[in-house]
């Protein structure tokens, strides 16, 4: 990992890494400079009465290609109000621990402004 330094951190904080409505096609949420995220969980709730696909991907470091975590997914609809239109993904199960500066984590939906996005860890930096 380019930047931070691991042995002269200066600053763990808790954090919403990332949060929004997910815009149709490709949306994505990147390391900024000088920091690494240290990602705990992602969740991925449909707020519409229609099914939606969606898809999730990172790529690890600037440069790099990514790599799909979650392909072409039907996120249920709302209807049921039963919680089957959500998706929880776990840090270390799904998805990396550790996000360096520069890395992006790029979820694609189908549709526009029927997903909302959450995304909870610690940011290092």
């Amino acid at each position: 990992m380019a930047n931070p330094n691991l042995p002269t951190l200066t600053a763990a904080v808790a954090a919403v890494l990332f949060d929004g409505q997910l815009a149709s096609g490709d949306t994505d949420f990147t390391v900024g400079t000088g920091k690494a995220w240290k990602l705990e969980s992602l969740s991925l709730c449909n707020t519409t009465g229609s099914a939606v696909v969606i898809s999730v991907s990172v790529k690890p470091s600037t440069g790099g290609t990514f790599r799909k975590v979650v392909s072409g997914y039907s996120l249920a609809s709302n209807a049921a109000g039963d919680g089957t239109n959500s998706l929880s993904l776990d840090a270390g199960k799904h998805l990396p621990r550790l996000l360096p500066e520069g890395a992006v984590v790029r979820i694609n939906a189908g549709t526009g402004t029927a997903v909302d996005v959450l995304a909870t860890g610690t940011v290092l930096g």
